[in-house]
């Protein structure tokens, strides 16, 4: 019998039939606080095995759609960051391909620049739902352009089409980019104070919607254990509500979900991430099958 524990939720499926093709993207160069963010793909498929395949919100059981779990990327310390990049907008270039719905979990948040790189060729009217506690906008970090507190100004160099929602740490640096450029941030601190916009955030989305989740925009109250835990942040439901609506009305195209630092501590880090991957999974599953 073969030996499934390195499938995500634990149930195999071949990749021809899979609907749903899962990358593990290990990449960690830039980590600037806590490291460890290499470790995160890993530790999501190992906390996946203990949710329930059973979604009570969504009635389903989005295993069922078929979920292929890739080998992990091979992006070795050694390897040029040029390099290592190029190899993830590759991977994530032939997912798409062929034509299956593509789950990226990281690794730090620079891997998203070569994984947005890849939709944005396949679809020209891609907008950007951003969800992070940092605007990370910043031009350089640390003399690098590629570091994880870059990821959105590299994407923007590409396409405006970007709404960030959780920000609640910016720089004076970015403060200054951000008056100039007028980028669209929901604040954490505004969003304490208010609903989620919902509607007002469908609104400024195109079509075509890559979401790109730093989990650091969750309270670390309920998700302790990324690379920056900054005080504030949203909560399950707050998240939940707002990808069942942008699932609904919108054609998600793929997602990815970055920065777990995984502790051997706070293992509810862990589950929290991979049952919040495997509801975005049904959420895309039930508007194929409505």
């Amino acid at each position: 019998m073969e030996n499934h524990h390195k499938d995500f939720m634990g149930e195999y499926c071949d990749y021809e039939s899979a609907r749903v093709v899962v990358l593990s993207v290990p990449l960690e160069r830039s980590t600037s606080y806590l490291q460890g963010t290499a470790a995160g793909p890993k530790a999501i498929i190992a906390a996946s095995y203990n949710v329930e395949l059973y979604d009570l919100q969504l009635n389903d059981e989005p295993y069922r759609y078929g979920i292929h779990t890739l080998p992990s990327l091979e992006l070795p310390v050694d390897l040029a960051i040029e390099t290592a990049l190029d190899r993830i907008q590759q991977a994530t270039a032939a997912v798409l391909d062929d034509k299956k719905f593509p789950v990226i979990l990281g690794g730090e948040h620079t891997l998203s620049y070569p994984v947005f790189l890849a939709f944005y060729q396949r679809y020209p009217n891609l907008s950007v739902l951003h969800l992070d506690a940092h605007t990370d906008l910043r031009d350089q970090y640390l003399n690098d352009p590629f570091s994880h507190a870059c990821v959105m100004r590299r994407i923007r160099t590409h396409t405006k089409n970007i709404v960030s929602v959780g920000i609640r740490s910016v720089s004076p640096e970015e403060i200054e980019y951000i008056r100039q450029e007028q980028p669209i941030i929901y604040y954490d601190h505004h969003l304490q104070r208010t609903e989620m916009p919902i509607e007002q955030i469908l609104a400024e989305l195109t079509s075509d919607v890559f979401i790109t989740f730093d989990l650091d925009a969750i309270n670390p109250a309920e998700l302790p254990s990324v690379g920056t835990p900054e005080p504030g942040g949203l909560g399950w439901y707050q998240v939940v509500n707002l990808f069942n609506a942008v699932f609904r009305s919108k054609n998600v195209v793929g997602f990815d979900v970055v920065e777990l630092k995984p502790d051997g501590i706070n293992i509810h880090s862990d589950f929290w991430a991979a049952k919040m991957i495997y509801k975005m999974i049904g959420l895309k599953m039930r508007q194929r099958s409505d």
